[in-house]
């Protein structure tokens, strides 16, 4: 049956426990889930040296420090914002409308980059430089090389940009329609290859993602359960594991040793060395879409995840042990998992 968590502990995957890497929840009496402040879709999320952003619809920022998550206000409109990208405690945020947003000291600042029919997707800084790049709907594809002023590089028409990746020499951009073009940052010429006749079917097919550890081992996921993998020779479709179906996949992060993916109807997915893809989440979350996952380092350097989505969710995994363990975060204030109160 269901049960009530005793004060200070949450439900994850089924169990009360305490939450570790975050003690946001060590107030709350009579068993009360972790509740995020708010209703709306999250599509970004990282982690920072002190905790965690989240952005969505509606100029919805998110901060989680040692004293829960908290709301920062932007004036003006409200907008939909898409992409995220942290320095330190600042960063820089991708809006509709040809938008960039400033987050520093808890402020935030608009800035008009590009045209209002176009919208910032997606956020690229070159290692070691100020260098920056913007990616986007209506072939946004923008440069700053002081990482203020903003010009815009190659024709790509209407191609939607949904991704950038690179290192100090080359720059990686995967476009809605399956063109990943690759750009040399020292001569300027660049090149482009259609993922699309790496899979069968790809008629219509949209791809949303794009990571990589090294320019050998690429990863990029789309719609029908799309995840190619690039060896450093040669492209190959990878297969999932067949309860997952045929879904959209939304995103992509890792690190050294891991990679997850998440998208709809609570999708969540690792990459084991061993047994390929593993589905993480053993409760459904059919109703869910996950549109944004990150890895990284929190309290202590331990690793961890995170994942949000439709309604304000977030998911944080505990440890990197098995059998996973995740915490749910929820606007409704319900355990999602059905296990719990």
């Amino acid at each position: 049956g269901k049960v009530l968590c005793p004060a200070g502990r949450v439900c994850a995957a089924g169990r009360c426990v305490a939450p570790r890497l975050f003690d946001v929840c060590a107030d709350k009496v009579d068993g009360a889930p972790c509740i995020t402040p708010t209703s709306e879709t999250l599509r970004a999320v990282t982690l920072t040296e002190v905790g965690a952003v989240a952005l969505g619809d509606e100029s919805t920022v998110l901060l989680l420090d040692g004293a829960g998550w908290r709301g920062l206000s932007l004036s003006g409109p409200a907008v939909r914002l898409n992409a995220l990208l942290m320095d330190g405690e600042s960063g820089l945020v991708g809006a509709d409308g040809g938008l960039l947003v400033q987050l520093e000291e808890g402020q935030l600042r608009r800035r008009q980059v590009g045209a209002a029919h176009q919208d910032v997707l997606t956020l690229w800084r070159r290692p070691g430089t100020r260098e920056l790049w913007i990616g986007g709907s209506g072939g946004l594809l923008m440069r700053a090389k002081d990482g203020r002023t903003f010009v815009q590089r190659h024709d790509l028409g209407d191609s939607e940009v949904v991704a950038l990746w690179g290192d100090q020499d080359e720059l990686l951009g995967l476009t809605r329609a399956g063109m990943l073009y690759a750009l040399d940052l020292e001569t300027g010429k660049g090149s482009r290859q259609d993922l699309r006749k790496v899979v069968s079917q790809a008629r219509g097919r949209r791809f949303n993602g794009l990571w990589a550890r090294s320019r050998d081992d690429l990863y990029v996921i789309g719609d029908q359960s799309t995840v190619l993998r690039f060896d450093g020779k040669r492209w190959s479709a990878m297969e999932l594991p067949a309860e997952v179906g045929s879904v959209e996949l939304r995103a992509i992060s890792g690190d050294a040793e891991r990679v997850f993916v998440v998208g709809d109807g609570g999708t969540l997915l690792h990459l084991d060395g061993e047994r390929g893809w593993v589905r993480e989440l053993p409760y459904p979350l059919s109703a869910k879409r996950l549109l944004s996952v990150a890895m990284g380092s929190a309290v202590e350097g331990a690793p961890m995840a995170l994942a949000v989505g439709e309604g304000g969710i977030l998911l944080e995994r505990l440890d990197m042990g098995e059998p996973s363990t995740w915490i749910t975060w929820s606007y409704e204030g319900s355990c999602l998992q059905g296990s719990c109160l």
